[in-house]
């Protein structure tokens, strides 16, 4: 009986240090992780968010604020930049033939556990298509990648973020602003691309009847959407989707 206790607790202390390794190993990685995306804003941004800005008159036609030249030297499947002002979402986005090689790769082409922000393969990467995907990671650790649109299912958050800027590589900067925020499942509409002028009429009439809350904004087929997704903390299996419509 001594001898059975004896190796059962030589196998727990086996599977205490193995997982000690490995959320010592994970810590490791979300460390080197946020540096790595830090240093990617400190090296390819030009103009800080909190720089005050030209108007539009004054600003010359490729014042993105990015250098894409110096990001498309590092990876050619950089197409755009976005950012929600006053939170942690201030990311290269980036795409590839499918929506799964990013979701382990960072924006560099480095394989990393927090991947990328990165846009449909089936989108046009100029953000011309009717409804343009973006996903991102939902990572509770550090609110990083896109944990924190998980916080626009409260309309307090929306009050304070009701905007997000996307800058593509070759100078334009857009502008969306929120017009709808639900949770959905896997097979959402939300998340078709393909598009054209007649089925954009029931994708918005679905954005508004599944939107969580009444953000006001009027939106018709005339508008370009881009929706953000990533998976719902409290269940994986679930999405959030924070869609935003184009207003300059």
């Amino acid at each position: 009986m001594r001898k059975v206790l004896t190796v059962l607790q030589v196998i727990l202390i086996i599977i205490c240090i193995a997982a000690g390794a490995v959320l010592a190993y994970l810590h490791f990685q979300e460390q080197d992780s946020i540096a790595m995306y830090d240093e990617c804003r400190l090296v390819y941004r030009t103009v800080s968010e909190d720089t005050p800005q030209e108007s539009e008159e004054d600003q010359p036609a490729d014042s993105s604020g990015i250098d894409f030249d110096a990001l498309n030297a590092v990876n050619q499947d950089v197409i755009g930049w976005i950012t929600i002002p006053d939170t942690n979402i201030d990311y290269p986005i980036v795409q590839d033939t499918n929506n799964s090689h990013y979701l382990n790769y960072a924006y560099n082409g480095k394989r990393n556990w927090m991947g990328s922000i990165f846009m449909d393969y089936r989108n046009k990467p100029d953000f011309s298509d009717y409804n343009t995907v973006i996903y991102g990671h939902y990572l509770s650790a550090k609110h990083t990648m896109f944990s924190q649109l998980n916080n626009y299912l409260e309309e307090d958050f929306w009050n304070d973020h009701k905007q997000f800027v996307i800058d593509c590589e070759d100078g334009s900067r857009y502008t969306y602003t929120i017009f709808a925020v639900y949770l959905t499942g896997t097979d959402s509409i939300a998340f078709n691309p393909d598009l054209d002028e007649n089925s954009f009429s029931g994708f918005l009439q679905s954005a508004c009847e599944n939107a969580r809350y009444d953000t006001g904004t009027e939106v018709n087929t005339d508008n370009q959407v881009v929706t953000l997704v990533c998976c719902y903390a409290k269940n994986f299996n679930k999405r959030v989707v924070v869609q935003g419509i184009r207003i300059s």
